[in-house]
């Protein structure tokens, strides 16, 4: 999945160096969107690991949600247990509820 862009070596020059891979990865375009959206802040991006977690977790939530699958079937599909997926789910319903506010 992993897309590299051609950069303009002259465009790196007002790049950190530091960010030359990421420029390369997300191409100058959307690295300009970036930084007009939170140049001088800091922004966050999670490890692959905790972004793989959080998919499953929203999978879990969507399972319950929209398939009307109960705990024990969730718990089974996912091979978690009972009451980590209620945990995920109440997480998952909180988030729903602060984001429609």
């Amino acid at each position: 999945m992993k897309k590299n862009y051609e950069v303009d070596e002259r465009y790196l020059k007002v790049v950190p160096i530091n960010l030359h891979s990421f420029v390369k990865i997300v191409g100058i375009e959307c690295y300009e969107k970036i930084v007009e959206e939170y140049g001088g802040g800091g922004i966050y991006i999670p490890s692959q690991k905790k972004h793989d977690i959080s998919k499953k977790n929203r999978a879990i939530y969507e399972d319950y949600r929209d398939k009307n699958m109960n705990y024990r079937d969730l718990r089974k599909k996912y091979q978690l247990s009972e009451t980590t997926i209620r945990k995920i789910i109440d997480k998952c319903l909180k988030e729903d509820y602060k984001n429609k506010k």
